[in-house]
Formats: structure tokens, sequence, C-alpha cells
């Protein structure tokens, strides 16, 4: 399964995009916090849905997937039980911008 390292950015990090003839789906994220506060790390979709009838243009959409908070010192693993699918773009975003905030992000396509 392809892995990826991060560093924590208030801005949001690519990770991976989502193939169009494929299922992408996280299966785990790993949060090494070595800083001096707490921080919260958000995964992010974002994602252009197919068109409809009711919508046959429609526009960007951003969903935040999973929120997770790491206080200072901490290092945190959490694998998903049910994988957390992605639609587009997956983003990491921090509450701060640090490279003492190592985030491994772990997903499989389907």
């Amino acid at each position: 399964m392809p892995t990826k390292v991060v560093s924590a950015s208030t801005d949001g990090v690519e990770v991976f995009k989502s193939p169009v003839d494929k299922i992408t789906k996280v299966v785990s994220i790993e949060i090494n916090n070595q800083s001096a506060s707490d921080v919260t790390v958000t995964i992010v979709d974002t994602y252009l849905p197919f068109p409809t009838e009711k919508n046959p243009q429609p526009t960007t959409k951003t969903t935040d997937r999973k929120v997770a908070t790491v206080k200072a010192g901490d290092d945190k693993m959490i694998t998903f039980e049910d994988p957390i699918e992605i639609l587009g773009e997956c983003t990491i975003v921090a509450s701060e911008t640090s490279d003492d905030v190592k985030i491994t992000v772990t997903w499989r396509e389907e």
C-alpha cells in the first residue's frame, strides 16, 4: 500500500489524487507530534461531483473526512476499520505549520 509522510501545514499538503477509474481509501494515519503544542490534523477531500440531470455543471466540493487532535510530544496511530474513501484530492491540513509534526498517511486503491 502506498504511504506518504508530510509535515504539518496550515496551508494543506497534497497526499495523493484519486484516479478516476479507481476507488481510493485512507486506511491509516499516524501523527507524530514533537512540537510544543497540541495539533489538530484534518483529512480533506476536494473533488468534482459527476454531472447529473439536476446539476449538469457541478462545482468543486471540499469535505473534511476525519479530524484528529494529538497532544504535544505524543505519537498517535489511527487505523480505520472502515477506510475513508477519497473521491478526488486528499490533502492534510493542520492547526499549525511545523516540521516537528510528521503525518504518515497510508492508502489503497481498489
